[in-house]
Order: C-alpha cells, then structure tokens, then sequence
C-alpha cells in the first residue's frame, strides 16, 4: 500500500479512539440496566410472595411457589443481562475497536514513522514479522516453543539509504512452577536487521553477541567458537561466539564495539547481537509492544511512542555506519 493512501489524520483517529472509550461504557450501561429493569418486573410480578409471607409464613405453599418463581425471575433476568453485554461486546465494541485498530496500525503508523528524518520507502504489517524457523536459526534470542511463540508489527523499510526489517516477538516455554505447569517468557521486544554494505566485503561468517545475563537461556543456542576482544568493558559485559574467526576480526573493530556499548546503554536492558554474512540483526526487550494500540491513551501520546520506538532502529544503524 503506497504511503500516501496511509495517511490518516490523527484527528479523526482520535474521533475513532473516543468511540472506542464511549462503547466501553455503554457495553456495562446496558447490561446493568436491562438487570435492573427485570429485577423490578420479577419483584414486582411475584409481589405476591411478599404478602403471603407477611400473612402466612414461608411453611404455606402459595409462598413457597411465588419465592422459587421471584429466584427464578432473577436467575433469567442475570442470563438476559450476561447475553445484552456479550451481544453489544460483539456486534458494536468490537466493530468499533477493530476499526481503531486497523486504521491506526494499517494506515496511520506509517504516517507517523515517515515524519521521523532518515526514513522512506516504508511498509508496515501487523503479522508479518520474522517467522519461529529465522530465529531459531539465527540462535538471536532464546527461541523457547513454537506453539507458544509470537511475531508481529513488522516494519520495513529503508533508514539512511540502508536496508532494514523490524518486528515485535515473543517466545515462551513452558516449566513447573510449585508441582504446575506454567508458561515462562524468554524474550519479548524488538529485533531489527540491516544490511550491512557488499563493499566491505565482509564474507561469510556468523557472530553472535548477547548479554552474560542471557548466559542460562543461550544455553546450546551458541556457536562453536567462544572467542574475546581484548576490550576488558566489552568482554566483561557480552559473550561472544562465532564459527569464523577472520570473520569476526574484520566486524569487531574498536569503532564497533564502542558503537556496540553504546547501544547497550541506550537500551538499558540486555542485548541480542548477530551478524551473519552481510547482515546485522539487533534486539532487545521492550516491555511494550511497539507500535502497540491502546484505547486508554491520546493518539497524540502514542504518536510520539512510535516515534520513539523508531530510536532502536535508530541506534542499531549507527553500529553499521561506523563500519561503512
């Protein structure tokens, strides 16, 4: 889809969102107010069983008959209540929510992303991101099952010229928690891959870098060679693998690595590196989706979150320009 059949103003996506808030409450005023007006009918319908009580006791079967009818008319007036809420929740919440949704993530993200200077030629998917089978393969983050793992908000493009492809994951594995099964999250956030240019000639080769932190759950995801750079802060803070040791010379330059801790601190969080052939992949967490749509915050708020989700795109092409 071109970029100029994207644009959507944020004004009328702010219109959307408020329709949004505006059916969230009227998918509980209804249901409350049906329950409220049969509870009325149902008391006022077996009125009966309140004067007989007064006259006769609860032991009289008159009584009795009328209090089962008034606790069944409550039963039926809770069901009638349940089935208001889950048919506005269908046929009218949804349809609102997932228009918002659509049209922020379809139209208006890209809008958006291509206001920030250095980015063209975008395309945007909410599911096509890099698949269980890429990385598993690129041994990048720890992969966890397939069943359980998620990909999504894939963005594609080019920043400053270069080549990129960024999506949002999430990869889990089951363990026993106190004698139960439970799901455990391994990795969620943001992997970005560029292109590092042909000229450099940087052959075939695979280097994986991630944080010492990610030790345990790297386990037997690594490649063969365990290798340093002799950069006591660097070392100190990753470890390395690779298969091709020439390979990983003619990558880890002093330039780099400096490049390299200076996205970690950005971050604040740990990271995920690997260069394989002429291509960089980066990642690290993220404890939001990125351009992630919420109904409880402005679309100015979260136009200025994709903005800013864009800066690990950002950082991650500064690794290869001093590389260029």
């Amino acid at each position: 889809m071109a970029l100029s059949d994207q644009n959507i103003s944020g004004e009328y996506l702010e219109k959307l969102r408020q329709n949004v808030i505006k059916k969230s409450k009227l998918q509980y005023v209804f249901p409350i107010i049906t329950l409220i007006v049969l509870l009325l009918y149902s008391f006022i319908k077996n009125g009966i069983f309140f004067s007989y009580l007064s006259s006769e006791g609860f032991g009289n079967a008159a009584t009795q008959g009328a209090f089962f009818s008034l606790i069944g008319g409550i039963i039926i007036s809770v069901m009638i209540a349940c089935t208001v809420f889950l048919i506005y929740h269908i046929m009218v919440w949804k349809k609102a929510y997932d228009l918002f949704d659509f049209t922020f993530k379809n139209k208006y993200v890209l809008h958006a992303v291509s206001e920030v200077p250095g980015f063209t030629d975008l395309k945007y998917s909410p599911q096509d991101g890099f698949t269980y089978e890429e990385i598993q393969s690129l041994g990048i983050v720890p992969c966890g099952l397939k069943t359980l793992y998620k990909s999504s908000d894939s963005l594609k493009g080019k920043f400053e010229n270069s080549v990129f492809v960024s999506s949002n994951i999430s990869t889990l594995e089951t363990a026993d928690h106190d004698h139960h099964k439970g799901v455990t999250e391994l990795f969620s956030g943001q992997i970005v891959s560029f292109f590092v240019p042909e000229s450099l000639n940087l052959g075939n080769g695979y280097l994986q870098i991630f944080d010492r932190k990610a030790a345990t759950k790297m386990k037997n995801q690594t490649a063969r060679k365990k290798i340093e750079t002799g950069n006591g802060m660097f070392d100190k803070k990753f470890l390395i693998y690779t298969d091709n040791i020439e390979y990983s010379n003619r990558i880890l330059s002093l330039k780099t690595i400096e490049k390299i801790l200076e996205f970690s601190e950005t971050v604040n969080d740990l990271v995920y590196i690997v260069f394989l052939g002429n291509r960089m992949f980066v990642s690290c967490r993220q404890f939001h989706p990125p351009f992630g749509t919420f109904t409880d915050v402005s679309v100015e708020e979260q136009t200025r979150q994709i903005k800013k989700d864009t800066y690990i795109i950002r950082k991650a092409k500064e690794i290869t320009s001093v590389m260029e």
